[in-house]
């Protein structure tokens, strides 16, 4: 039974982090220098955030992390995330790996439905369009996730606040209220991060995104305040997309090799 709930943790987390990969993207990163001096300008505030939020069209990403689970338990993972919005229908790949190399779990999301193939159970959960249009509990989890991981997407009311050091304050909405999100003035990168079922801290060393003048945190923990679970994730090595890899990067086939059930019985 213990086995049984973890797995389930496990699962509840990976399906959730998925949907935030689906808002993020970074190519190839390197260590840079923080700027000494703090950005008081609203108006370069506020085009800097946009040209953040405008993140790439393809890349591979890959880390490793740990997942702390209520029972206290914890499980170390590493993961690959592929992906593509070239043909303005997105496709994403993650593979999760456990100790020794093992393979967890692989995600794929098409224009025509998502899947989540379980090795070790020979099963291959699949999942029509439909069957996430208008899941409230859903789209706000998304919406979240996709918050952590592009911080200055979508935000809005940008201020700056000396308490008595300067930060820069902004807001995102959730289901129509409003959930703050603070930054430092000097490099524009996230510190803190709170919505209905989240907190997200990041790190304070930055990488740099290839051939873009554009800092992003390397290290972030994430707290999913309603279950419990909480997660230590670090960016290793993102890379732009190699095209001759991305057919058999987004096949298909593979995930149909064993016994397809209802995305549903995720959460049964």
């Amino acid at each position: 039974m213990n086995k049984l709930l973890i797995s389930k943790h496990l699962t509840i987390w990976i399906t959730l982090f998925i949907l935030t990969l689906l808002w993020s993207c970074a190519p190839k990163t390197k260590k840079i220098e923080l700027p000494e001096q703090p950005l008081l300008d609203l108006t370069k505030i506020s085009q800097e955030f946009h040209k953040r939020e405008q993140m790439f069209q393809s890349g591979i990403i890959k880390g490793n992390g740990w997942i702390f689970l209520p029972d206290h338990k914890k499980h170390k993972i590493r993961f690959i995330l592929q992906w593509s919005f070239e043909d303005k229908e997105p496709a994403i790949r993650v593979v999760g790996f456990g100790p020794f190399g093992i393979t967890l779990f692989e995600f794929l999301a098409l224009n025509d439905g998502v899947y989540l193939m379980i090795p070790h159970k020979n099963i291959t959960y699949y999942g029509e369009p439909e069957a996430f249009a208008g899941q409230r509990a859903a789209n706000m989890a998304a919406r979240q996730f996709a918050q952590v991981v592009n911080p200055w997407f979508q935000v809005n009311n940008i201020e700056i606040v000396n308490n008595p050091k300067p930060f820069i304050k902004a807001n995102y909405a959730v289901d129509e209220t409003l959930w703050p999100i603070i930054f430092e003035p000097t490099s524009l990168l996230p510190k803190t991060l709170k919505g209905p079922d989240i907190e997200a801290n990041y790190g304070p060393e930055p990488v740099i995104l290839q051939n873009k003048p554009i800092m992003y945190p390397k290290n972030l923990d994430i707290h999913l305040t309603k279950m419990g679970i909480s997660s230590k994730i670090t960016i290793k090595n993102i890379r732009e997309f190699p095209q001759e890899l991305k057919d058999k990067a987004f096949d298909k086939a593979r995930f149909l090799q064993f016994k397809l059930r209802p995305w549903q019985e995720l959460f049964s």
